[in-house]
């Protein structure tokens, strides 16, 4: 038997191809490093409005799909207020509004529950089509009614509590969030997605909160949040345009 000495292989300066390996190694252990990083930890991902209601939905949700596979854990708050104002228009009801909050009376109340449960239970859909992913929709939070002459007639609320202990018990599986809550005396109340975030990601103690929004010139950019309207001491990062892969370079990324 022969046995034939180890080759060596050099890159030469106009390698390309040896370059090209080279760069993919380097990127594949930089993934790596930063999968073993990010493994275990909890994200809760905010969806604005405007991504629910688009085309743009489908990627985010497979980016999701496949972190999730990889071992990260994700609590999803999507809002779904461009498809109420859509319904509620269509079936003849003003749009009223107090600052940046929704006034809804009964009727439009319940054509809003309609919406943002179609959303939350379209998205946790779409997540099980990919990878095998398990997901589940649940409203682990208190509301209570806003105070003021301009919330008396209409079912604004804000959060008041989140159940932490609850949703970790079920972040095994992706758990998707609705913005519609119940306040102790059993009323329903449409809530701002920004104060129910704010409250899951101190909640479940997560890592980050990440705000998945959208430019008009699709300016593709992953940048520090500062300019919300959310309190808690925690990283915050906003994803602005949506590619295949924007989320995952968020994670992949060094630091």
């Amino acid at each position: 038997m022969v046995f034939q000495s180890p080759r060596y292989y050099r890159a030469e300066s106009g390698d390309h191809e040896g370059t090209q390996k080279r760069s993919s190694m380097k990127w594949l252990r930089q993934v790596l490093q930063s999968l073993l990083q990010h493994r275990g930890r909890t994200f809760v991902i905010l969806i604005a409005r405007i991504i629910v209601a688009s085309s743009y939905i489908e990627p985010l949700l497979k980016d999701i799909s496949i972190l999730h596979r990889l071992g990260l854990q994700f609590a999803i708050v999507p809002g779904a207020d461009v498809l109420v104002g859509r319904s509620l228009l269509f079936n003849g009801h003003e749009l009223k509004l107090a600052g940046p909050y929704r006034i809804l009376d009964p009727p439009s109340l319940e054509i809003a529950d309609k919406q943002v449960e179609k959303v939350s239970f379209f998205i946790a859909a779409e997540l099980s089509r990919y990878f095998n992913v398990k997901a589940v929709v649940g409203s682990f939070f208190v509301a209570e009614k806003r105070s003021g002459l301009e919330f008396a007639n209409g079912a604004s609320g804000y959060v008041s509590k989140v159940n932490g202990s609850d949703i970790m018990e079920v972040l095994d599986f992706i758990f998707v969030l609705p913005h519609i809550g119940y306040s102790s005396s059993e009323e329903k109340l449409y809530c701002d997605i920004y104060e129910l975030a704010n409250s899951c990601i101190l909640a479940v103690g997560a890592e980050k909160l990440i705000h998945v929004d959208i430019l008009p010139y699709e300016e593709k950019v992953v940048k520090p949040l500062a300019d919300r309207p959310l309190d808690g001491e925690f990283p915050v990062y906003e994803v602005q345009g949506i590619d295949i892969g924007i989320l995952m370079k968020l994670f992949f990324q060094k630091n």
